[in-house]
């Protein structure tokens, strides 16, 4: 374009550019955390350091949200790649956000903004620089893992009524990733007419390199896996 003076002046737009952003630094930004079905967190196997480099590629769990964080002039075009559906949105502010309900991957693809509609960012093109290091974004390609789930002797909750000097065996069946990390509780109902009950014994194992956990019982009582972990997710069971 020219200004008043006849002069040409040629206007330089940068490129859009997209960060990823943790789960924790997420919820900062819109104030409120995920309105998830269940409560459910990454396993600690993966720090918020590992996630801010553009060479590691983050995972979820089912129930989390994934947060992309745009740098341009607004609105955004996003090209992203879900369980090989290839899908285009537009976005009117600064963050890419989507809740991920199975298992999959997710991969921005490309990425435009009002600035640049003729000029799309392409992030799957393993360009090198002049020291043949690959500059493609494996922080755009993000992993989503199911969440592990324990089975208690082919049932949620299990109850023995064990007479003295007995033992039983007890079964957890587990789905994941190993290893697995089990807590289970039991309870006895609480006497004296008052109703409900009451946790009289919390258990913690760890490092379950196998799919199944077997423990003999001596006391009588109902049984009940309340969390699990695997090695990327946990889920938890609300005990009531």
């Amino acid at each position: 374009e020219f200004d008043d003076k006849n002069e040409a002046v040629i206007i330089v737009n940068d490129i859009p550019k997209i960060r990823h952003l943790s789960e924790e630094i997420d919820v900062l930004n819109d104030g409120s955390s995920s309105d998830k079905e269940e409560e459910t967190e990454k396993a600690s196997t993966q720090t918020d350091s590992d996630l801010s480099s553009n060479n590691i590629s983050p995972y979820y769990c089912v129930g989390d949200h994934i947060t992309y964080l745009l740098s341009g002039v607004p609105p955004f075009n996003i090209y992203y790649e879900f369980n090989d559906a290839k899908q285009k949105v537009e976005i009117n502010n600064n963050l890419f956000r989507r809740r991920v309900s199975q298992p999959g991957s997710l991969t921005i693809l490309a990425l435009s903004d009002s600035s640049s509609r003729n000029c799309v960012v392409n992030f799957t093109t393993p360009d090198s620089d002049e020291s043949g290091v690959s500059s493609k974004r494996n922080d755009l390609n993000a992993r989503i893992y199911d969440l592990p789930s324990v089975e208690i002797s082919h049932g949620e909750i299990v109850e023995e009524d064990i007479h003295e000097g007995e033992m039983v065996e007890i079964v957890f069946t587990f789905t994941g990733y190993p290893p697995f990390k089990l807590t289970y509780i039991r309870t006895e109902p609480i006497k004296n007419g008052q109703g409900g009950s009451r946790v009289v014994e919390t258990e913690v194992v760890d490092d379950i390199y196998d799919y199944e956990y077997r423990v003999s019982a001596k006391l009588e009582g109902t049984y009940e896996a309340v969390e699990i972990q695997d090695s990327y997710c946990i889920a938890r069971n609300h005990h009531s």
